[in-house]
């Protein structure tokens, strides 16, 4: 029982940290979580006409389906085909920025779908 009681001390002392494991690169280095290395303009177009269509049912009294609404939409920020399946530059913060700046937007630019200023280095069109 003591002998089990120090091993269990004695590796609980162990900082996890500092093992060096096969196979883990202890989250350095490598393994990159960037969203711009691995999101399409299609993927934070879809984003941010969702937040515009959201906020349009939500606040703004449209009445719409949001799958219709992001479907007939996302031609503002890509067109089908190459510009929604290229790896975007814009990093998830961007994209953040840009829903924030719609959901503190007018409902008249909502209900006309003129997205902010802060989304139009989104948009590839």
């Amino acid at each position: 029982m003591i002998r089990t009681l120090v091993i269990v001390v004695g590796l609980s002392a162990l900082d996890p940290c500092d093992l060096n494991l096969p196979g883990y690169d202890g989250g350095e280095e490598g393994g990159s979580t960037d969203a711009t290395t691995t999101t399409t303009i299609g993927t934070q177009c879809t984003q941010i006409i969702t937040e515009l269509c959201s906020q349009g049912l939500s606040r703004c009294a449209l009445s719409y389906a949001l799958s219709d609404c992001v479907a007939q939409n996302e031609t503002q920020c890509c067109s089908s085909g190459d510009s929604c399946d290229q790896k975007s530059t814009s990093s998830q913060s961007d994209v953040d920025t840009c829903k924030t700046a719609i959901d503190n937007a007018d409902c008249n630019y909502i209900v006309n779908a003129q997205l902010p200023d802060e989304c139009q280095s989104l948009l590839h069109p």
